[in-house]
């Protein structure tokens, strides 16, 4: 028996729905692979490419991709270049790591960049310890944290710090946690993992907060002290 009137539309209803949450899916990857743009890289001495391999290594390593990343170290190695292409290149890098990439900042020691489709698919960096900072949404605000290992999940757009983790979130919060902590990029919202009864340390030091420096204690009152008399003729025998 052939459906009814009713059930042909929310047939069509539900086809319709799926369609259009379909393309703007689509849409939404496409939107990201253009904005990742083309992948620039330039290497100051010592190298080494083969082409037949697709890698390359060398010193002085600089990788950039507008309008916001930027990634450089002493010494670096590609592998997965095809054809001259670093859409989906693996980079290991060593010495004086700096990281940019959509407003948030990396230094360390040492790091592996993972790029897929012309995206920053995820990074880790190690250090003693490395170190992450992303301006706040306002003034004051600014997000801190170091830790050994500090991983980055670009398509989740999660920072996880491996612990022992110190944070700064400004505003005068400051914490430590031998627990791994988690951050949003997109919410800023910062949270714990773990099950573990390992505490979580905060403090509030006012006198901290971003652009405001603790007030100078109170000069204590001047005193008048008169100048010493001149001895007088009669006493100066």
């Amino acid at each position: 028996m052939p459906p009814s009137s009713p059930a042909r539309h929310r047939r069509r209803v539900l086809l319709l729905l799926a369609g259009v949450a379909t393309a703007a899916c689509l849409r939404g990857q496409a939107a990201q692979r253009a904005a990742g743009g083309n992948i620039a890289v330039s290497l100051q001495k010592n190298v080494r490419i083969n082409i037949k391999g697709g890698t390359m290594q060398g010193d002085g390593v600089e990788v950039t991709q507008a309008p916001d990343t930027l990634v450089r170290g002493d010494q670096g190695s590609a592998s997965g270049v095809i054809d001259g292409h670093y859409d989906n290149s693996r980079w290991l890098l060593n010495g004086h790591v700096h990281i940019e990439y959509q407003g948030m900042t990396l230094e360390a020691q040492s790091a592996t960049v993972v790029f897929a489709d012309q995206r920053i698919e995820n990074i880790e960096v190690h250090g003693a310890p490395a170190e992450f900072t992303r301006p706040g949404r306002a003034d004051g605000e600014a997000m801190h944290g170091r830790a050994a290992v500090i991983y980055f999940d670009g398509q989740k757009r999660l920072v996880r710090f491996a612990p022992p983790v110190w944070v700064s979130m400004g505003s005068g919060y400051e914490g430590d946690s031998a627990k791994p902590m988690v951050y949003n990029l997109d919410t800023t919202d910062l949270f714990s993992e773990g099950t573990d009864d390992s505490r979580i340390n905060f403090t509030y030091s006012p006198d901290k907060t971003a652009g405001k420096q603790a007030p100078p204690p109170d000069k204590p009152a001047n005193k008048h002290v008169p100048a010493p008399r001149s001895p007088s003729r009669g006493s100066a025998r």
